[in-house]
């Protein structure tokens, strides 16, 4: 459950709260107990509960939120899970995600996106919403979850462009690590691919993507 609450602060800034509850159960692994990390050693391996209210800030100059071509996006979210507001270990998150948008082209669609993101949290922190590859619409070409760490760092870009009438075409390219458990960053990893796109309502930008 994720509920948020803004208050605008000028033409572009938003700043206000955010709930969030994750409440998990009856979580199994099918490894065996003699080899399995998650059931001999995961924080909240069978059930756990994280329960809290956080801090947001958003930053947005973006000339359409579903398909910018320019401007900017800055989101700073901290969110603490302490035993008092109900979950049932204390720890936090801080995620930072910065994104820029670039249009080379005045008559088409020539548009570099990139983006930054860093998370990370401290405390006793439930397995299984640990930073990670996959969320937030990160690290394409990863599973979600395939690496964990107490801190997640990704640098991803693609370049959109404009083919022939609805017909569109990007690729991209993104880096991503998590740290090791003595906080040190030792793989990153690649992924690049490429897609079409379809735009299906021009005055939006709505597009199908493949």
């Amino acid at each position: 459950v994720s509920q948020s609450r803004y208050k605008r602060v000028g033409r572009k800034n938003f700043v206000g709260l955010q709930y969030r509850l994750y409440y998990c159960m009856d979580l199994e692994t099918d490894q065996s107990q003699e080899i399995s990390f998650f059931k001999n050693k995961a924080i909240g391996n069978s059930s756990f509960v994280a329960s809290g209210v956080g801090l947001h800030y958003i930053h947005d100059s973006r000339d359409n939120v579903q398909n910018a071509y320019s401007g900017y996006y800055l989101e700073v979210a901290y969110n603490p899970f302490f035993k008092f507001m109900g979950s049932t270990q204390s720890w936090y998150n801080l995620r930072i995600d910065g994104r820029m948008y670039k249009n080379f082209s005045i008559h088409s669609q020539k548009v570099l996106a990139s983006r930054i993101m860093v998370e990370h949290a401290a405390g006793t922190i439930p397995y299984m919403i640990m930073p990670q590859f996959g969320r937030y619409f990160t690290t394409r070409g990863f599973v979600q979850g395939r690496y964990r760490g107490i801190t997640f760092m990704s640098v991803e870009s693609e370049f959109r462009t404009s083919i022939w009438k609805i017909l569109g075409g990007v690729v991209f390219a993104n880096v991503n690590t998590v740290s090791e458990p003595d906080g040190k960053f030792t793989y990153f990893n690649p992924g690049a691919g490429a897609g079409l796109r379809f735009c299906i309502n021009k005055s939006q930008r709505t597009n199908i993507r493949i």
